[in-house]
This record gives structure tokens, C-alpha cells and sequence, in this order.
């Protein structure tokens, strides 16, 4: 369980994160989304403490992040971060038992534990046939599906992603996000497709200047009403058969949406 009290951001006296407070329970996938600028990224490493908060605090499993060290975190949060490179160095195969580190001792050599892991985040994620390629020789999608088997082969109980279906054609769009749902791991993606949002995540968390503008389910955040105002584009709100929404964005700006009215929306 992720938990968050009142946390906020400023860098260089600009308030990045507004103070947000929520909590992501155990097992269920959030999605963060909001235009660019929205705070997305920033959010999410102050999650995994790659930044520290200038009020607040992030707890996981109850218990205070900043009080924890590198390698509990590592253990227990596993993440994959946006633009992020595989070591050009390394094999795809070497580059995931890189997600094994948190559970070796310093110089231990891989155990039979951790090739199997490895294996088996290969083949869930769809690069088994790649193991021994070099990492400098795959192209960007199959790159980006190396990094999220390696976040699968660290097993951590957390998983955070930051546009994990950056690169990806439709379908590994489709495999990956349904792998992730899969896992029964506690997970926070960023996403820009809000029909991925709606599709894949249990609850949406919608930002807008570092605020929460809404979050709940999926049909309950996905609407014109919240959308409009923050992306300054007509929606129109389909709703598929099980239930959740699907989403059709225009072109046609909405120009009697003046700034400040966007950001008091």
C-alpha cells in the first residue's frame, strides 16, 4: 500500500505539486494523468524518492519512505522511468538481472532463483527471443519492454511506471498493460492515453498545475466536465460494454475557456 499526506513540491520557489493527499490500496492500478506540465513525473518520483518533498510524506507498508534505505526501497519498489536507456553494454537478458540486485548480496553471483526470474519476466512481457541480443541492437519499443520485465524480475510489491507504452505499437500497448494488471502488484502508471487510463487502471488521478482535479474510477474522472477544462478540447464519452468509458477527443479547441477559467475549473 502506497500511502500520501499532504505532499507538495516547489522548485525554485514554483509550487510543482499542490499539497495531495490519497492512497493506492494494495493490488490495485492507478493511473496518473493530465497534460503536459501537469506534474505526472514529479509525482511519481517523489514517490519512489528520487525527490523529496518540501511538506508531506509517502509511506509504503505504513512506513515513511525517507526513513527507509536504498535497498529496502529497491526491494519493495520497483520503477521504470520515462525516456529511461538499457545499458548499451549489456545484453537485454543481463540488462533485466539488473532487477535482481535488490535481492543479492554485494558480489553474490545470480542464483538459479534469480535466472528464473528472469526468465520468466522475459517471456510475460514478450522478449524471450531477444535474451541475447544486445541492448544497443533492439529497437526503442522492444528496449522499453526490456526495462519493464526488468521492474517484473525485481518483484517488488510496488510498481511504478512513467509512460511504459512510450514506443510501443497498439498491440504491445495492449500486452504490457495487461501484463501489469496481471501481476497483483500495487501499481502507479503515468499515462497520456486516457483510454488506456480507462481501460487498464481501477482508479484515475486526474493533475492539472500540480492539483488534483479529480479521482476516482475510471467513469467517475473520465468525463467531459473534468476534461474539457484541463485539456481544452471537446470530449464525447462512450460507454463500452463492461462498463468503463471510452473517449473521443476533438481537434476543435473550446476557446471560450479563458486560462484563469482553466485553472479554477
Amino acid at each position: 500500500m502506497i500511502q500520501v499526506e499532504g505532499l507538495a513540491f516547489s522548485r525554485q520557489g514554483r509550487r510543482i505539486i499542490e499539497p495531495l493527499s490519497f492512497t493506492v490500496p494494495d493490488g490495485s492500478v492507478w493511473g496518473v494523468v493530465g497534460p503536459n506540465g501537469s506534474g505526472k513525473t514529479t509525482l511519481l518520483r517523489l514517490l519512489y524518492g528520487a525527490l523529496s518533498p518540501q511538506a508531506g510524506v509517502v509511506r509504503i507498508n505504513g512506513q515513511p519512505l525517507d526513513s527507509l534505505a536504498r535497498r529496502v526501497i529497491a526491494r519493495q519498489v520497483a520503477v521504470v522511468t520515462q525516456g529511461e536507456n538499457s545499458e548499451s553494454g549489456l545484453s537485454i537478458a543481463d540488462s533485466v538481472m539488473l532487477g535482481r540486485i535488490p535481492h543479492r548480496r554485494m558480489l553474490q553471483c545470480p542464483s538459479a532463483r534469480d535466472y528464473q526470474a528472469c526468465a520468466d519476466a522475459l517471456g510475460r512481457v514478450g522478449v524471450a527471443e531477444l535474451a541475447e541480443r544486445p541492448a544497443s541492437q533492439v529497437s526503442g519499443g522492444e528496449a522499453q519492454r526490456a526495462l519493464i520485465a526488468r521492474a517484473v524480475a525485481q518483484e517488488a510489491e510496488h510498481i511504478l511506471l512513467d509512460e511504459p507504452t512510450n514506443h510501443l505499437d497498439i498491440r504491445h500497448q495492449h500486452e504490457v498493460l495487461t501484463t501489469v494488471r496481471e501481476l497483483g502488484s500495487t501499481v502507479v502508471i503515468v499515462l497520456h492515453d486516457l483510454n488506456l487510463a480507462a481501460t487498464y487502471c481501477d482508479t484515475v488521478l486526474l493533475l492539472d498545475g500540480g492539483r488534483s482535479v479529480a479521482c476516482g474510477t475510471p467513469s467517475e474522472v473520465l468525463t467531459a466536465a473534468h476534461l474539457e477544462p484541463v485539456y481544452r478540447v471537446s470530449v464525447d464519452v462512450l460507454i463500452r460494454a463492461n462498463g468503463r468509458p471510452h473517449l473521443v477527443l476533438s481537434e476543435r479547441p473550446l476557446p471560450h475557456l479563458s486560462d484563469s477559467e482553466r485553472k479554477t475549473a
